[in-house]
């Protein structure tokens, strides 16, 4: 998430959890921001955020990935973190991916 500190990632985790919220998501991507390159850009559902909400929301909190999220190894390597949810742009390329690699 790309406006905010990890210690209000976490906080924002605890309180969804408490609330029994269904969900947590990350950024989709859209809040671009200055770096320190001058170059403006996101980055999204990054694995650092994601296993940072994973660990903080409870169990029965889903987490959705937004945002940075464009191949099938991605989208594999997030729902083995427990990701149970992904949005993507991507969709059809993911989705041929998964043909050629698996078949259907």
């Amino acid at each position: 998430m790309d406006l905010i500190e990890d210690k209000h990632i976490i906080k924002l985790c605890e309180v969804c959890s408490k609330v029994k919220a269904d969900f947590v998501k990350t950024s989709t991507g859209y809040n671009f921001v200055k770096g320190e390159d001058e170059k403006y850009s996101y980055e999204g559902a990054t694995d650092h955020v994601l296993q940072l909400m994973r660990k903080h929301s409870a169990p029965e909190v889903q987490v959705k990935a937004a945002g940075g999220i464009r191949t099938l190894d991605a989208f594999i390597r997030v729902k083995e973190m427990g990701i149970t949810r992904v949005g993507t742009g991507q969709t059809e390329s993911v989705v041929l991916a998964a043909r050629e690699r698996f078949g259907t």
